[in-house]
């Protein structure tokens, strides 16, 4: 998923995996562009091995997924980190292109 007219990042790329039975969320990696202060955000979830203190839990309702929980959030390079909570709601389109 990308966001490049994100409200407080300057964009938002977030790749999320599903497992292979696609009910549960395995892994979420995001990038996030600059905040409002200059630093460049990264987003980590991991189900195996679990990341301290993440999680993350998938519901779908028709074509629209939510996933709620809370991950990893690093600083550009210098890895301070912060467990910061979040929603993603994803609505897909029709697979008839």
């Amino acid at each position: 998923m990308t966001d490049l007219k994100n409200e407080f990042f300057t964009a938002v790329e977030i790749t999320t995996t599903l497992n292979a039975a696609g009910t549960a969320v395995a892994a979420i990696d995001g990038t996030m562009g600059e905040d409002a202060e200059g630093n460049q955000w990264i987003m980590a979830y991991k189900a195996a091995p679990l990341i301290k203190g993440t999680s993350a839990t998938l519901k779908a309702s028709g074509s629209t997924y939510t996933i709620r929980g809370t991950a990893m959030m690093y600083v550009g390079e210098d890895k301070s980190r912060q467990l910061t909570p979040f929603t993603m709601v994803v609505r897909c389109g029709s697979r008839d292109w």
